[in-house]
């Protein structure tokens, strides 16, 4: 399955029912969602993006910059597109979700 297209401009947080509980091991993370209930293992990228709007509301373009520095990449349509694919699957786990418009 293709990820949808994130828009740049989109503004992500973590979803606000509840927070969520964070573990980093090296650079795998385990989310325990308690609103589901389920537990998720993420890789570095996943982990990042989720601590961070643990934090603070980012938009996509703000965790695209965020991951090529993190990862001492230079920003390429690329990894832009697979930086997309984790906020994808993050929203569909049920992490993260945009914030609504106004």
């Amino acid at each position: 399955m293709q990820a949808p297209l994130v828009v740049a401009s989109r503004i992500w947080q973590c979803t606000d029912a509840f927070p969520l509980a964070i573990r980093s091991w090296g650079d795998d993370y385990m989310v325990f969602n308690p609103l589901s209930g389920h537990t998720h293992v993420l890789d570095y990228v996943g982990g990042l993006m989720v601590r961070t709007l643990s934090a603070s509301e980012r938009t996509s373009a703000e965790l695209h910059q965020l991951v090529a520095t993190e990862l001492d990449l230079p920003p390429s349509d690329d990894l832009d597109a697979q930086v997309d694919q984790v906020l994808a699957q993050l929203d569909e786990n049920g992490l993260i979700e945009p914030v609504p418009a106004c």
